[in-house]
């Protein structure tokens, strides 16, 4: 038995070092994601003031009267708009847009809520795996080297709580446009439908 656990020992030990690296590219890769989140937070209300105008001409003139600069623009709402628009609002086409956009907007709050659930898990692994060392040394007297292993914990689980901090708040965020996104496609197929009849 004491064999197990000196393995078990040394495995763990040994897991330190690739666990940190992994922490510190979630870390890098959180602030990553805030920079590229606040990127498309600004697009995004630059979209919100387009998509009002868009919705009151849709309303006054109907869809199918809108000129094509109205359907300008690079994101992808008004990718998928252009797409229905270009194949002329065929039902099949417009239901296979509509749930291309669906697929890419899940895809793209993947990553968050990997970061939102991987932060925590790397971060008390990094938690643990000194507390061993520094039980070991707080036995033997270490002060030292007891306080370093315990600031290595600590400074683990504060690096992974921020990692799913900014996962969690992008995730909650791009998810909730996402469905506002698809709301509003929805809303123009239904307008479409209503000026066919």
């Amino acid at each position: 038995m004491n064999w197990i656990t000196k393995f078990m020992f040394m495995v763990s030990e040994g897991l330190l070092i690739p666990v940190v690296l992994f922490l510190v590219a979630a870390f890098g890769a959180s602030l990553w994601l805030a920079g590229g989140f606040y990127g498309a937070y600004m697009n995004r209300l630059a979209l919100k003031r387009r998509l009002k105008m868009f919705l009151t001409q849709a309303a006054e003139q109907g869809v199918t009267a809108l000129a094509a600069p109205a359907f300008d623009g690079p994101d992808r709402f008004f990718q998928a708009l252009r797409s229905m628009r270009r194949h002329d609002w065929r039902p099949a086409h417009v239901e296979k847009c509509l749930a291309d956009f669906e697929t890419a907007c899940r895809k793209e709050v993947e990553f968050p809520k990997m970061l939102m659930r991987v932060g925590p898990m790397l971060g008390l692994m990094v938690t643990l795996i000194p507390m061993g060392p520094a039980l070991t040394a707080m036995a033997s007297g270490d002060i030292a080297s007891m306080a370093y292993n315990l600031q290595v914990a600590f400074s683990g689980t504060v690096v992974g709580l921020f990692v799913a901090i900014i996962g969690f708040v992008v995730h909650l965020i791009k998810h909730r446009w996402a469905a506002e996104d698809l709301n509003h496609l929805e809303h123009f197929w239904d307008l479409i439908k209503e000026g066919k009849k």
